[in-house]
């Protein structure tokens, strides 16, 4: 007998009147329902799911929310925050609901704001401790290895979104090298792009 598996990434998209995208999304995301999800799924033995916030969503998880009531136990989520803006309340509401990270999106850059990943990380990094969540980050592999010694040192579990963006990178380079190395701490960890997922 086959054990279930879980889809460690993977994004739902709702109607754009109902669930409007950003102004500011880099392109228009086409309908995913949790319908068609399970239904590509279920022959895969598929049966968990972690539901992440994609960039066109901004920091409104209203259907990320949403879909994880519908899954219960079998969902968990990552969400986008205004880590200065949101409430503890909010913070437990997320958590009751399945929440378990915060991701932090540094490729699908919207607006023209700068934006630095130092930054963004530690302004996260007190919700993380407070809630026990771990940090996903999407960033090109030059940006996180920028950074190595801020996600090597990192109190809270670090999740690398997207086998980190390489690019042309490969383990030979520095920055290859580089990435190997973090994942060789245990609070590293690097999400792999699931079959029925796409980047967000």
């Amino acid at each position: 007998m086959s054990k279930a598996r879980c889809d460690s990434h993977v994004h739902i998209v709702g109607s754009l009147e109902r669930y409007p995208q950003l102004p500011s999304r880099t392109y228009l995301a086409g309908p995913a329902s949790l319908e068609n999800l399970r239904r590509l799924a279920t022959p895969r033995d598929i049966s968990r799911f972690v539901i992440v916030q994609p960039s066109f969503y901004g920091t409104d998880n209203t259907l990320l929310l949403e879909t994880l009531d519908i899954l219960g136990a079998r969902g968990r989520g990552v969400v986008v925050v205004e880590p200065d803006a949101i409430s503890g309340e909010t913070l437990a509401d997320y958590a009751a609901s399945g929440v378990r990270g915060l991701r932090i999106n540094l490729y699908s850059i919207l607006g023209t704001e700068e934006r630095r990943l130092d930054r963004e990380f530690a302004a996260c990094v007190e919700i993380a401790r407070m809630m026990d969540w771990h940090i996903e980050v999407i960033a090109p592999i030059a940006t996180l290895m920028a950074h190595f010694d801020m996600l090597l040192r990192s109190r809270v579990p670090v999740v690398i979104d997207h086998y980190g963006v390489y690019g042309r990178s490969t383990p030979q380079t520095v920055e290859g090298q580089q990435l190997l190395e973090l994942l060789r701490h245990q609070h590293v960890w690097m999400k792999l792009s699931a079959p029925l997922s796409g980047v967000r």
